[in-house]
């Protein structure tokens, strides 16, 4: 298994700190009887045991085996020390408690996934989701990760979610309408980048705690949105890239696919995977780019126009993996073999289509990241924490690995436009939704 996150900055921060606390410990051990450590390194060494996995302080410090079991299956990869800061950690340590549900609490999950407002519990915040867009399945699955990580905050009573449906002036209003309504935390993915970042300043004034996820907002501070658990999209363009010039040694043309066009997302991404490619790999070159929606119908455009234009493509990059089935499916209509795929995001009815193309004249390589729906659950225990008065981080950027497709990722019995393995609702609960429609 390949990871090409080695250049994220978190991993840096993990060095440089383990630097700082080893320099620490010395100076303590020449310190004679005063056994006062700076910044706890002490304490996080002594709480290294066989039951803990331990990390640094950029990172989050320990781990129960059973947080550390859920990371690895929403990360894709086993679990290293440093991977999440301690907010991801705990984020994980709640996740577990949503893991065994009671048949009350299942049915209470999809009720209130099933609406627009619920109450969750006896608390007395109010959550509320500003979504940007909700209609693919990762947005439902998304979704239900948000309302099962605040089941596991007793201090959180009322569940409203609003969907923007892609319309700017409605996620405006829908934002001034969780402030209106009393949110305490507002989440979401916001599609629009810096152009709701007005709205979000005003809900906060408001009193409202404001936390996005996977999708960055530039020319934001703590004063619009109070901590972005997002992914670090320029270096995900970089990895990417990398990811790229490993399934075609170094050699070929590549195509960069997005979602609206502007959205801040697609803009840093293709720009730094365009900068990578530039600086390290002078036998490749970005051909073409093509503008979607993120949805079935517009990727099957985008590629109808890439096919049309005429030019190379050897290699796909795109944001979102659930959609490239209908990308291979038109370069198949129109008599192409289909490129290869680095794709973000996980799809399983795309590992099933590329397990059935391996071994025929239509098979193409492809790489994919975990799904990320987990970052919408350490979004909501970072507005929790902010409540409760604790310093938490503007930036959070959890690692995004690179996997390459296996047959063993397949789940046959699961539908196409399911997320994929890393998802972690419950069974049962997944099963619900998926038959749902």
């Amino acid at each position: 298994m390949r990871n090409n996150s080695r250049n994220s900055r978190w991993r840096l921060g993990f060095l440089a700190m383990m630097l700082v606390l080893v320099l620490g410990i010395v100076a303590a051990g020449c310190g004679g009887d005063d056994d006062t450590t700076a910044g706890g390194a002490g304490d996080t060494t002594a709480a290294s045991t066989e039951e803990t996995t331990t990390g640094d302080e950029t990172g989050g410090g320990e781990i129960s085996p059973d947080a550390e079991k859920l990371a690895s299956k929403a990360l894709g990869v086993e679990y290293s020390d440093g991977a999440l800061d301690e907010n991801g950690i705990e984020a994980f340590e709640k996740a577990v408690e949503t893991q065994d549900l009671t048949p009350e609490q299942e049915d209470l999950a999809y009720e209130c996934w099933s609406q627009s407002t619920c109450t969750l519990g006896d608390g007395e915040l109010t959550y509320g989701v500003a979504d940007g867009f909700g209609g693919n399945t990762w947005r439902k699955f998304t979704k239900m990760e948000g309302i099962l990580q605040a089941m596991a905050y007793p201090d959180i009573g009322k569940y409203i979610y609003l969907d923007a449906e892609f319309d700017l002036a409605k996620m405006q209003s829908n934002i001034r309408s969780l402030s209106a309504q009393g949110a305490d935390i507002i989440t979401g993915f916001n599609d629009f980048g810096s152009a709701v970042v007005p709205a979000y300043a005003a809900a906060q004034r408001a009193g409202a705690v404001v936390s996005v996820y996977v999708g960055p907002v530039e020319d934001a501070d703590s004063s619009a949105i109070t901590s972005q658990v997002v992914t670090e999209w320029c270096e995900a363009g970089k990895n990417m890239a990398d990811a790229a010039a490993e399934i075609l040694s170094d050699k070929g043309s590549i195509a960069l696919f997005g979602g609206p066009p502007g959205n801040t997302q697609g803009e840093t991404w293709w720009r730094c995977a365009e900068e990578q490619i530039g600086a390290e790999y002078p036998d490749m070159s970005v051909t073409y780019k093509g503008d979607t929606e993120w949805t079935a119908a517009s990727a099957a455009k985008a590629a109808s126009a890439a096919i049309a234009s005429g030019k190379p493509i050897d290699l796909i990059m795109y944001d979102y993996a659930e959609p490239v089935v209908n990308i291979v499916e038109t370069y198949k209509k129109a008599g192409k073999t289909p490129p290869a795929f680095v794709a973000v995001n996980q799809s399983n009815g795309l590992v099933t289509n590329w397990s059935e193309a391996q071994g025929s004249k239509s098979e193409y390589a492809l790489d994919m990241t975990s799904s990320l729906a987990y970052m919408q659950r350490i979004s909501i225990t970072v507005a929790v924490n902010k409540i409760n008065g604790e310093e938490v981080p503007e930036e959070i950027f959890p690692p995004l690995d690179l996997i390459p497709a296996a047959k063993d990722q397949v789940e046959p019995d699961k539908p196409s436009d399911y997320p994929g393995p890393t998802i972690i609702v419950p069974e049962g609960l997944t099963e619900r939704m998926l038959t749902s429609g």
